[in-house]
């Protein structure tokens, strides 16, 4: 491993204070005109949406920016903490995205966000609505899935600007999935969120 798992944890830690940023902006009443769907309505020959309504321009655009903020306001945070600086991936050593805490936050969060929209496509193929699940193992599998979908895209966008080995992206993607958990969670008892999963 190149990282820590502390260091990992910290990445997954900042990615969900991106996450709940993201779902912020999604609640207010800004960026608006950018409710509309990313698929622009279209359906396949199945007669079945591409991702449905709820993969909106306003949550592609917002997820980035939340990224942005997290990974940002933590660099400047980082100059006044030595646990923070110890903690933090990037900027020391680092090139290119990753030199930038800011863009690659942002780099990130459009990681996070491209990574859901093939659970979204399965989702619509089988019949599950936009913020639902099924009942049975169809219903457990993918309330693993919707934990570890935006993991994985993280992972992946991360190991495209950093040396990272096979093992720092399972790891990665298993942490940033159990956080995801937990932090859903604490959304739906904030009723940021409409179910748990």
């Amino acid at each position: 491993m190149n990282y820590s798992i502390a260091q990992l944890t910290y990445v997954c830690v900042l990615m969900m204070v991106a996450g709940v940023i993201h779902m912020v902006l999604i609640k207010l009443p800004v960026l608006n005109s950018l409710l509309a769907p990313v698929d622009a309505g279209i359906s396949l020959r199945d007669w079945k949406r591409l991702f449905g309504d709820n993969k909106t321009w306003k949550g592609f655009i917002s997820m980035p920016l939340g990224g942005l903020l997290g990974f940002g306001l933590n660099s400047v945070l980082g100059d006044y903490s030595d646990t923070i600086h110890s903690l933090t991936i990037v900027g020391r050593e680092s090139v290119g995205i990753a030199k930038n805490a800011w863009i690659f936050g942002a780099f990130l969060g459009l990681g996070y966000i491209i990574a859901e929209l093939p659970n979204s496509f399965i989702k619509r193929r089988i019949d599950i609505a936009p913020g639902a699940n099924k009942d049975g193992w169809v219903g457990k599998t993918f309330l693993v899935v919707d934990q570890v979908d935006s993991s994985i895209g993280c992972a992946i966008a991360m190991a495209i600007v950093l040396p990272m080995t096979s093992l720092d992206v399972v790891v990665l993607a298993v942490i940033g999935g159990i956080v995801h958990y937990v932090v859903n969670v604490l959304l739906y008892f904030v009723r940021l969120k409409k179910q748990m999963g």
